[in-house]
């Protein structure tokens, strides 16, 4: 285990062309390797640096990874990066999907967060009743631990 932890601090990403490419290529490998702690962080990680560079389709593919990893963090982290992703891109209806999911997930952190982009989102669309039903939930919702650590 201290050997992925290892190398995926080793190589966060300084500024230079060389680094960027040690660090997609590290955590390519964390993601090949399986590894249930590991390979789902290593899919954002991957998505956040290839975002840096706007390689857009790859940044989807790696949210989308790690979403599929069904890990009880990192997926309903994902699904907000990516509803992100498509709200920047103007992919408005999948950004709300998105963002129903990431709510759907009842992650202590990320369900509040994407409740609040939810009425962000609709609110741009002058969808104003929606976006305030949103906001006003997200501040009236007891959020649980639905079995995830919360720890993002």
């Amino acid at each position: 285990m201290d050997d992925f932890r290892n190398l995926l601090f080793k190589v966060r990403p300084k500024r230079s062309a060389r680094s960027i490419a040690e660090a997609e290529e590290a955590y390519r490998q964390a993601i090949a390797s399986g590894h249930a702690d590991f390979a789902p962080a290593a899919m954002d990680d991957l998505g956040r640096l290839l975002a840096r560079q706007e390689r857009f389709a790859e940044v989807e593919e790696a949210y989308r990874q790690a979403i599929a990893s069904g890990d009880a963090d990192w997926a309903p982290f994902a699904m907000d990066a990516l509803s992100e992703l498509f709200a920047d891109q103007e992919r408005l209806a999948e950004a709300e999907e998105a963002y129903r999911q990431a709510i759907a997930s009842g992650h202590l952190n990320w369900a509040p967060y994407a409740m609040v982009l939810l009425g962000d989102l609709v609110a741009r669309q002058k969808r104003f009743a929606e976006a305030e039903n949103a906001y006003r939930q997200d501040r009236t919702t007891t959020w649980s631990d639905t079995g995830s650590k919360g720890t993002k």
